[in-house]
């Protein structure tokens, strides 16, 4: 093997680490959540670990080096989760739908005004009356904003807190025959369920608001969270306090992953779910809800899919997911406005 130098053993040192690290995301999918302290939040980082790994791939290429066998094979061993983090194109089917659904975590409709671009709650309205889904399933959903979306018959509303200002709504152009919540254990989250009445077909579409990891702007804002350049920045009191609640937030999304999934193979009817799991497409939470519902992005959707506001990478933790005998017609992320801390999503079905 063609001898590389310090800083070369070094560089494939680093190499190794990354690679190892990626190797292990690809079980974490498989491991309940709070067996392995910490180990769920690597999930996150999953595809900024293929980025690295296919940049050492490339380095060790241009040096004319062997080395690069090493990232290159523990790429291609996760070759499937491609499709869960990037799409190249926006498949259509021809003809048309029975069934348009959207999911939004609206952010309490910005009661708190916490996007400074006037006219948050006029844009959400304007969306859904451009979209005009059939169904819209909203997450941290505010009453207090009176949001009236005018031609839905049917709603369902529901708040896991006596408080009643954050919760979720359902509303629904077809009849709601039956409702309910799947308890999840939580006192702030929640998930909920419909199920219509579409022209003489039933279906039962859950909304899905996992366990929030109780992260907030300043937890985002990694430049300042790592600002070596402040004395009295307290930057490992921060990261250990950052990784602990995201940690304890994963160990509670497997328990509430694995009570939903229960709830879903006792349905009497065909699913659809959607909704904020608050975890990657990589996670053991998505994949155990999955089950073998199929995830409408990885068949219509283009480009990296991100449905959460972060500045760094772009992360999917919004979801749509079908019976596998509906057809997908189309499939938008509808990222071109931020009207929230999430982006909507929408999917179209052909049900019967």
């Amino acid at each position: 093997m063609k001898k590389i130098g310090f800083l070369g053993k070094v560089f494939y040192f680093l190499n190794v680490i990354f690679g190892i690290l990626l190797l292990i995301s690809y079980f974490i999918p498989f491991i309940q959540p709070g067996t392995i302290p910490f180990i769920a939040i690597v999930s996150l980082f999953m595809p900024v670990l293929m980025v690295i790994n296919a940049l050492f791939v490339i380095f060790w290429i241009f040096k004319l080096n062997i080395r690069f066998l090493l990232s290159l094979i523990i790429l291609a061993l996760g070759i499937n989760n491609i499709d869960n983090f990037f799409r190249w194109s926006n498949s259509h089917y021809v003809g048309s739908s029975d069934l348009k659904v959207m999911t939004f975590n609206v952010r309490m409709f910005d009661v708190f005004d916490w996007i400074k671009e006037p006219g948050t709650t006029k844009g959400i309205y304007n969306l859904i009356k451009s979209e005009s889904p059939d169904v819209v399933a909203f997450q941290e959903y505010h009453p207090m904003k009176n949001f009236d979306i005018g031609e839905y018959e049917f709603n369902y509303f529901h708040y896991p807190s006596t408080r009643k200002y954050w919760g979720q709504a359902i509303y629904s152009k077809y009849p709601i025959i039956n409702k309910g919540e799947v308890d999840i254990l939580s006192n702030a989250n929640s998930v909920v369920y419909v199920d219509l009445d579409i022209r003489g077909t039933y279906v039962r579409i859950y909304s899905v608001h996992l366990e929030t990891l109780k992260l907030d702007t300043e937890d985002l804002e990694l430049n300042k969270t790592f600002d070596f350049s402040d004395s009295n920045n307290n930057i490992s009191g921060k990261v250990k306090s950052l990784v602990s609640r995201i940690d304890k937030g994963f160990g509670r999304h497997g328990k509430q992953a694995d009570m939903l999934r229960e709830h879903i193979n006792e349905s009497p009817y065909p699913v659809i779910v959607m909704g904020d799991f608050n975890s990657s497409a990589f996670s053991y939470e998505y994949k155990e809800i999955k089950g073998n519902l199929v995830d409408a992005f990885e068949v219509g959707g283009q480009g990296f899919g991100k449905t959460f506001v972060f500045p760094y990478f772009p992360l999917r933790i919004d979801f749509i997911m079908g019976d596998p005998k509906f057809r997908l017609v189309e499939f938008n992320t509808l990222n071109k406005r931020e009207l929230s801390d999430h982006y909507p999503v929408t999917a179209s079905y052909k049900i019967r």
